[in-house]
């Protein structure tokens, strides 16, 4: 699926997050609330720093379903599902430094032309 968007995932491995990286992570953002329970029960500490992306999207979503296994079209409403709470969660932060988003991922509506 990442080919019909034009990204190379052939080298990239998913990897569980360490408990060292949810130490030193300023927010930690969540996908569900199954991710956020299983949070909640390995690294409580890091709960405080934890939320949902789903909250930020338009329309705000408790959970963003994961694309592993999905369909083409399932998997393009996933990808704009992700934009939009990371969109939306950017504007919570206007006094940050950021750098220039330049968006290489199509929406799902241009990976369908």
């Amino acid at each position: 699926m990442a080919q019909a968007f034009g990204i190379d995932l052939s080298h990239h491995r998913s990897a569980r997050v360490t408990r060292e990286q949810l130490a030193s992570a300023d927010l930690v953002v969540a996908m569900d609330l199954e991710n956020v329970q299983r949070l909640k029960a390995e690294c409580p500490e890091a709960l405080s720093r934890t939320t949902l992306l789903g909250l930020f999207s338009v329309p705000a979503t408790a959970a963003i379903a994961d694309p592993y296994n999905a369909d083409e079209d399932a998997t393009g409403k996933i990808c704009d599902q992700v934009r939009s709470g990371v969109q939306g969660l950017v504007r919570c932060f206007p006094s940050r430094k950021s750098v220039p988003y330049h968006d290489q991922v199509p929406t799902a509506a241009q990976s369908a032309r």
